[in-house]
């Protein structure tokens, strides 16, 4: 009987350590990667679409196994929901669209992915290299068209949490231990793509003369990821390989 009591308080006390246990790590929070992004330049409406979405999406729990989708979290941008209309590409033109500029979000939280190394489900680059990231390491977005998808394939629920400060857009995930790796994503140059200039335009009926812009060169690029875990293994792996059109030279006026 008294056998059948010690081993009745044993199992109490270790319920109470692995509850207590349970406890310490669901409130912890370890940062696994973060990326950051500058909103300097951006239009006060791009802004605006920016934190309206990363609201939805600061806090957001993705458990084990679980993909995450942007459209689902974010939904549909309309306007009704208080998004404006922003510069957007879209088929080739640039296209002021409710949500416009949230392409500089996906792809915030898609260098984060790659740093947390997840599993890339869906992801999309744009037609001409993108500045907040350069090209290899951008995430196109279109609702009901375009996704960026991504799967949690470590062993613990990720938090993805994010912030604009500082002029800049950070996003972080985090976890409830620390992760046993490291993440390198690096971006190799295959081939150049030169951007043709516009020839030049004879003076307006004001007397201004236009001058060429420099337009931007398209590239292909072949991006790898590199994890290396603490045990010493190592694994490279082709993330993507990816072609950006140059975008010709335009023409603006000299006041």
């Amino acid at each position: 009987m008294r056998v059948k009591r010690i081993l009745v308080l044993l199992g109490i006390l270790l319920a109470l350590a692995l509850f207590l246990w349970a406890i310490r790590y669901i409130n912890r929070e370890v940062e696994i990667a973060n990326f950051t992004t500058t909103i300097t330049g951006r239009s006060q409406d791009q802004i605006d679409n920016l934190n309206i979405a990363l609201a939805k999406i600061d806090g957001k729990i993705l458990r084990t196994g679980e993909v995450f989708s942007f459209n689902e979290v974010v939904g549909e941008r309309l306007c009704k929901w208080g998004y404006k209309g922003a510069p957007t590409i879209y088929q080739g033109e640039i296209v002021n669209t409710p949500g416009g500029g949230l392409c500089q979000l996906t792809s915030t939280i898609y260098n984060v992915a790659l740093l947390s190394d997840m599993e890339i489900i869906e992801r999309k680059p744009h037609l001409w290299v993108i500045n907040s990231v350069g090209p290899g390491r951008d995430a196109a977005i279109l609702y009901d068209k375009i996704d960026l998808k991504f799967k949690n394939n470590l062993p613990y629920p990720v938090k993805i949490k994010g912030e604009m400060t500082n002029n800049r857009l950070v996003v972080r995930f985090c976890g409830s231990m620390k992760s046993d790796f490291k993440t390198f994503v690096d971006v190799e140059v295959i081939q150049v793509y030169p951007a043709p200039d516009m020839p030049p335009y004879p003076k307006d009926d004001n007397g201004k003369s236009p001058i060429p812009s420099n337009g931007k060169n398209g590239v292909k690029v072949k991006v790898f990821r590199t994890t290396q875990k603490e045990s010493g293994h190592e694994k490279r792996e082709v993330v993507s390989i990816d072609t950006y059109k140059p975008v010709p030279g335009g023409t603006y006026v000299n006041d």
